[in-house]
């Protein structure tokens, strides 16, 4: 404790080198940290979903003779003909379920506003294959193709519904325009849900029988099997393999070119035929979804590996900088040592300068995330508090004053913890006192502006409480 008062007040008597070390250091921290949740988010995480890791990508390479359209879901060589995919949805005994989609340009327009975005078209099976359930209504499913264009319904993204719809329960029924077609709202996808896409956010979902109407400048090709347009991934069933999932669908894979589609595509080259001949389905693992960006691991490992350099070298410059103030206090180093201090305890005592720094920021975090924790925790009563008509302002100002109601009975004990570890070990100090006022009172005030700049975060989220959306949260 001793070693740690007097790290405090040297760390105030120089405030440019304290300010120098500090900057250095969070800038560090900041920028791995916030390169390597990018990393995470791009490269680990896989879709909040039932059992991900049973997700596999279908993918199928070698000559297209066709028109192809890809996009942001993936490479143009995982597309299939619609016809194509009707036929392994069907036939297919490899996987627990297989499911298509495609994204599409949206107008969405509901109660005469109009919102630009993106949506995506997905097949019956799509919601049920990834394990998803509604936050309200229900989700497409089977039901919802019985043929092309005759189904005529929508599932709301969560955060357009909550931010365009003002997160109304009676929207369920309703009816949302969507490139100019009326469709009726059944349901909205859960809030952890942005779809299979990654980087891109929908919208929108509609059935994937309705894309000639959602694309009408398309000619309509649901019997063509040489437009290839749709991206596929599968579950693989209980106990199941890729290995042997990816012989059963090839079986009845290679079945269906060599005795339909090779006939339509006759007049290829002999050698563009041949390999059209042995085209097979590949797998790949679908924990990530579908996306090019999600294959992007050298250039974000590199920059992951450069802002770990910048904080190598923050952390370098750092020990220069505490060596630097450690050679400057050669003299009293030596005087103390003569006065009795073992070398563990001159060691000790610069260890704790060093690490001053680092707590105060790991305090800020580690405070912050409690005070977020708590505001999650009351969500519902802030929302019945927001919806009996307090404001935003009002409710800034309850968690604000309840936090440093929390500081204060904190710091207080604190202050008391200090002064007495303080006087106990003033009987061990030769000619210097166990406390100093000025270092206490600085020490409240650094922890006073911790605690303001980490409960505005959570101050300013609690104010921004959706009413109803609140009152359902359990």
């Amino acid at each position: 404790m001793n070693e740690l008062r007097q790290a405090l007040r040297r760390t105030l008597a120089q405030p440019a080198l304290s300010f120098v070390m500090i900057a250095m250091l969070a800038l560090g921290l900041g920028a791995t940290t916030a390169m390597y949740s990018i990393y995470h988010e791009v490269l680990e995480r896989p879709l909040p979903v039932a059992a991900p890791e049973q997700l596999v990508n279908l993918g199928a390479p070698g000559p297209k003779y066709g028109t192809t359209i890809c996009n942001a879901t993936g490479y143009c060589d995982q597309i299939f003909s619609y016809p194509m995919f009707r036929d392994l949805e069907a036939r297919q005994t490899a996987f627990a379920g297989i499911a298509g989609h495609g994204l599409f340009q949206a107008n969405l327009s509901y109660r005469g506003a109009a919102t630009p975005g993106l949506g995506t078209l997905v097949s019956g099976a799509y919601f049920s294959v990834l394990g998803v359930r509604p936050a309200l209504g229900r989700l497409i499913g089977p039901e919802d193709e019985p043929r092309v264009g005759e189904s005529a319904v929508a599932v709301l993204d969560y955060a357009y519904w909550r931010d365009y719809l003002g997160a109304d329960p009676g929207a369920i029924g309703q009816t949302l325009s969507v490139n100019s077609q009326p469709l009726t709202i059944v349901g909205v996808a859960p809030e952890s849900f942005f779809g299979t896409t990654w980087g891109v956010h929908f919208k929108v979902y509609v059935p994937l029988t309705m894309r000639w109407l959602m694309q009408p400048t398309y000619r309509r090709d649901d019997d063509t099997r040489t437009a290839y347009w749709v991206y596929a991934f599968a579950r693989l069933g209980s106990g199941g393999s890729m290995e042997r999932a990816a012989a059963s669908i090839n079986a009845l894979y290679s079945g269906i070119l060599n005795e339909v589609e090779v006939a339509l595509n006759s007049d290829m080259p002999p050698d563009m035929l041949e390999q059209f001949r042995r085209r097979t389905i590949t797998l790949a693992p679908g924990a990530l979804g579908q996306s090019f960006l999600r294959d992007q691991s050298t250039p974000l490992t590199l920059l992951l590996g450069i802002t770990a350099l910048v904080l190598l070298i923050a952390c370098a410059n750092i020990a220069n900088l505490l060596l630097a103030r450690g050679v400057a206090r050669s003299g009293e180093m030596a005087l103390r040592a003569s006065l009795g201090a073992s070398r563990g305890r001159l060691v000790g005592q610069l260890l704790s300068a060093a690490f001053a720094a680092l707590a105060t920021v790991l305090a800020a975090v580690g405070l912050y995330g409690v005070l977020a924790y708590n505001v999650a925790q009351r969500t519902r009563e802030i929302g019945l508090k927001l919806a009996l008509g307090a404001t935003p302002r009002q409710v800034r100002t309850m968690v604000v004053r309840q936090v440093g109601a929390m500081a204060v009975v904190g710091m207080a004990v604190g202050l008391v913890v200090a002064i007495a570890a303080g006087r106990g070990a003033g009987s061990l100090l030769y000619g210097l006192s166990g406390y100093d006022p000025g270092v206490l009172a600085a020490a409240v005030a650094v922890l006073g502006a911790v605690v303001a700049a980490a409960a505005y975060l959570p101050a300013r989220r609690a104010a921004r409480v959706a009413p109803m959306e609140a009152l359902r949260h359990e």
